[in-house]
């Protein structure tokens, strides 16, 4: 379930995104828990770390949507914000707000659902998972954001994040019911990677976060179609 925010004065224009949201969620397959605030300021006083996504409209009576975003950048770096405009050069701003997209009204749903793709693989990137590995020194606990791949050797299993290996005496497949839900996969009997740190594939090989890692050739054509899967949410 995704938690969508809805900041909009214009009860028609707030009614027309969730009914926007409606069609694509029943379209892709996806489902939304859609709130709708009239003000900056009543939405700010409930949005602290409760939505996935906000859209917020610019011209806001009383606190404006871009003021609102900022409030909501002070602690929340997370959030997907998209703004709605009745005049697109207003939206310009909201890139130093991190702002994903904009739309101008009225809303169309080819435009919608173009922003909804996008809001929905940088969803996939921002989710992740604690995992608790059981090293000789005790417990790492490591995000499994950060983690590029994971490799077994006899009964060693390896974690690789960007800047360091992190290693526990455990088969592949415990890394892999925990990892599979937040975009793992596998590309050998030995080896699971992380989707998000392909960058390439090179003839057998894939390039994962500037290293090439063997694709096996049972897992091949299973590989490559979760990746396109991934690329294409």
């Amino acid at each position: 379930m995704i938690n969508v925010g809805i900041i909009e004065d214009d009860e028609l224009a707030a009614s027309r995104l969730a009914e926007m949201l409606k069609l694509y969620g029943q379209e892709k397959n996806a489902s939304f828990s859609v709130s709708i605030f009239d003000s900056a300021e009543e939405a700010l006083r409930q949005a602290a770390g409760k939505f996935d996504v906000l859209f917020i409209d610019i011209e806001l009576g009383g606190l404006d949507g871009m003021s609102a975003a900022r409030e909501i950048r002070k602690n929340d770096e997370k959030t997907v914000i998209v703004f709605v405009t009745n005049v697109a050069r207003l939206a310009v701003e909201g890139y130093s707000v991190g702002a994903l997209d904009y739309i101008v009204k009225p809303v169309g749903k080819a435009r919608f659902f173009q922003t909804m793709n996008g809001v929905m693989k940088k969803l996939e990137r921002l989710r992740s998972v604690k995992i608790a590995v059981s090293t000789t020194g005790g417990t790492a606990l490591l995000d499994s954001a950060e983690i590029t791949y994971v490799e077994v050797f006899g009964h060693c299993l390896v974690y690789h994040t960007g800047g360091e290996s992190v290693s526990e005496w455990a088969p592949l497949s415990r890394a892999e019911k925990i990892l599979s839900n937040y975009g793992f996969a596998r590309c050998s009997k030995s080896c699971l990677v992380n989707l998000r740190y392909v960058t390439g594939i090179d003839g057998d090989e894939a390039v994962v976060a500037g290293k090439k890692i063997k694709i096996g050739r049972n897992k091949r054509k299973a590989f490559l179609a979760e990746l396109n899967t991934y690329i294409n949410k």
